[in-house]
């Protein structure tokens, strides 16, 4: 039941059939406003140059799913088996800055924020409408808040400034928030905020001096394309 505990007779709903249900719950809604399926269980959509929208249902302890949203960006590399990775197509998009929902709640009368696949085919059809409904409008606010670059410093400043609000995970919870951050600075140019949130990356903080070479070199290739 919507905004409840659901406490029910166990009846595991197969994988396959989480999909069928996501897919029609979230999938569709999500491919009328222009979201391709990308991977299982993500959706994205090239709107900005450079700045991908993504959705994404993620998986939980205890058999539970989630909604979680933000950006995928072009310009802004991840870390993969100790090496600088980048993913700048839409098939390869990944969440660089990443809203979660349970991580800021906001009325009880709410629908609960999570999906359970232990009761039944039925049951996680109802949850997934109800958190469809309240998610998809408010990751498309989220998306529509973001046309430009100094737009997207915005949405991260503000997510770091959040931390307070937050009752699960603080900004730099999210491994690529600080590269997110750093690269969207560097961007705009701007060499001394760029180096300063490189610098709170636990990539750079606590990997090889390799790595550190690498994300430094990354960095200073997108500021001398600024001519910063």
């Amino acid at each position: 039941m919507a905004g409840h505990i659901y406490v029910g007779i166990i009846d595991v709903v197969p994988a396959k059939r989480v999909d069928t249900i996501l897919d029609a719950t979230f999938g569709a809604s999500l491919l009328a406003d222009g979201f391709a399926q990308i991977r299982h269980r993500v959706w994205a959509r090239a709107r900005v140059p450079d700045i991908t929208d993504v959705f994404n249902i993620q998986a939980l302890k205890g058999a539970s799913l989630s909604a979680t949203w933000g950006f995928s960006i072009a310009f802004v590399p991840h870390v993969s088996a100790g090496k600088v990775k980048w993913h700048r197509t839409l098939k390869s998009a990944r969440l660089d800055v990443r809203y979660d929902p349970r991580n800021f709640p906001t009325r009880k009368e709410s629908p609960d924020l999570q999906l359970d696949t232990l009761y039944g085919e039925s049951e996680l059809r109802d949850q997934g409408s109800a958190l469809a409904a309240l998610a998809i409008p408010q990751a498309l606010r989220f998306w529509g808040g973001v046309n430009r670059v100094v737009d997207l410093r915005d949405v991260l400043e503000g997510l770091r400034q959040k931390d307070k609000d937050a009752v699960a995970f603080g900004f730099y919870n999210y491994i690529q928030h600080p590269l997110a951050l750093a690269f969207t600075h560097a961007r705009l140019g701007d060499r001394v905020a760029a180096f300063d949130e490189l610098s709170r990356s636990a990539w750079f903080q606590n990997d090889p001096a390799d790595l550190k070479a690498a994300l430094i070199q990354a960095l200073e290739a997108e500021l001398a394309e600024r001519g910063a």
